[in-house]
């Protein structure tokens, strides 16, 4: 029942939209998968699933149908988790079926990201963790290779992903040590990790340059060199000599980062001649300019926490058209009858002042965190778990976000609708 009530609306994009939504890092990675020329600015162990998917050729159509296929299979596993830790029937099997008929999530599920199977796996752990509520420790003490290669991929699909990995093995340290078969998980994640960094890696010739942590602090190094005076002359020189002032001053935007990192005039090329002294110039803004500092990253996590959308500030969602490319991908409707129900749909959710209920994610967000404060005082310790993982990965986006995209937010979304059946759950000392 939850499988064919998810796929609906699932299905009815897919054909309205084939091959579905596209942006130009969908483009890029695709075209690297097609060209097997691949860089690790994007997680690569992404881009040689897409290869693999398209048996060497760019076949997003392919990629978009199963995506939302594990979305789907996630939501019929997702019932039986809730059924277990006593939601009743009804809501078991009605909020998992409604989940994709938002299309926010279907539009993202149908999207060529690394962000989506990311939030895949992300979801599939967050579920196994209610296992672990439901069944106590014996789950983990039994499945030891599935949360090993659930952590591993969640490590490798996004750069980000190691500090909600780090972050849910320190909590799980904490309160259930021993239960968790140590040996076992880490070493088949570690086993994990180390094979597709090392000889897959190495057989795709994977050209290792990615986003360094110095480049992440742009918009912290930018927001203190134009409203404090914390830096020193050499460090103002230093600075300019990555651009003049006034660029620094055209292209930041506390919730926009793309300008700053993407513009020609910014030179990024100077910030990678010596990381360690853009680094330290990053290091030293969060340690004399905290305020400043916190200012910027309050106002790109904004999306996250701010229902309404502000009238200077853009949410990134999947695009409407599929951009100008050499790999012959454009729309091409399987079924016009499903082009045009969505279109009307697409058409009806886009306004901006629709976007606190249709694309914000804060609401949800809220009503997630709530759920987990109350299973925090009502409910066992175990159920913790997924709560854990929840907020670790809410502080991560919090302190990670760029953009203000919804692809950051989408396994927040879906684990706190997922979470909302909870309160319906007995009682339990």
């Amino acid at each position: 029942v939850v499988a064919c009530a998810a796929a609906i609306p699932l299905l009815v994009w897919w054909l309205g939209w084939y091959p579905g939504f596209l942006s130009f890092d969908s483009i890029d990675q695709l075209d690297q998968a097609q060209s097997g020329q691949i860089f690790d600015f994007h997680p690569a162990v992404h881009t040689i699933l897409l290869r693999w998917i398209g048996l060497g050729a760019a076949v997003p159509g392919a990629v978009t149908f199963l995506q939302g296929a594990g979305l789907v299979a996630l939501m019929s596993l997702a019932a039986g988790r809730l059924f277990e830790l006593g939601v009743p029937r009804a809501a078991a099997i009605l909020v998992p079926s409604l989940i994709p008929w938002l299309p926010s999530v279907a539009q993202t599920t149908l999207t060529v990201w690394k962000d989506v199977p990311f939030a895949l796996v992300l979801v599939w752990l967050f579920l196994e963790l209610m296992a672990v509520a439901a069944r106590g420790p014996l789950h983990l003490r039994t499945h030891p290779v599935r949360f090993g290669l659930l952590l591993a991929a969640v490590w490798l699909f996004r750069h980000n992903g190691l500090l909600t990995v780090l972050g849910l093995l320190l909590v799980m340290a904490v309160t259930v040590r021993r239960a968790v078969p140590w040996v076992r998980v880490l070493s088949m994640t570690a086993a994990t990790i180390l094979a597709v960094v090392g000889p897959l890696y190495a057989i795709y010739e994977v050209d290792r340059n990615r986003p360094t942590s110095s480049e992440i602090m742009i918009g912290d190094v930018a927001a203190a060199f134009l409203t404090t005076d914390i830096y020193e002359p050499e460090d103002v020189a230093y600075l300019s000599s990555i651009a003049p002032l006034q660029t620094w001053e055209d292209l930041y935007d506390c919730d926009d980062s793309n300008p700053i990192l993407f513009d020609p005039a910014f030179g990024k090329d100077v910030i990678r001649l010596d990381g360690n002294r853009f680094l330290a110039r990053g290091l030293e803004a969060w340690g004399q300019a905290l305020p400043t500092v916190a200012s910027h990253r309050l106002c790109a996590a904004s999306y996250l926490l701010v229902p309404g959308q502000p009238d200077n500030a853009y949410l990134h969602r999947p695009p409407f058209a599929i951009p100008e490319n050499d790999l012959g991908i454009s729309r091409q409707p399987i079924v016009d009858a499903a082009y045009d129900l969505t279109f009307a749909v697409f058409q009806a959710i886009e306004p901006a002042d629709r976007l606190w209920l249709t694309w914000r994610p804060a609401l949800i967000l809220y009503a997630g965190l709530a759920v987990w404060v109350f299973v925090a005082f009502r409910r066992p310790r175990s159920w913790l778990l997924p709560g854990a993982l929840f907020g670790i990965h809410f502080i991560n986006v919090a302190l990670t976000s760029l953009n203000q995209e919804f692809r950051f937010a989408l396994p927040l979304v879906i684990m706190a609708l997922l979470s909302l059946p909870l309160l319906l759950t007995p009682d339990r000392p």
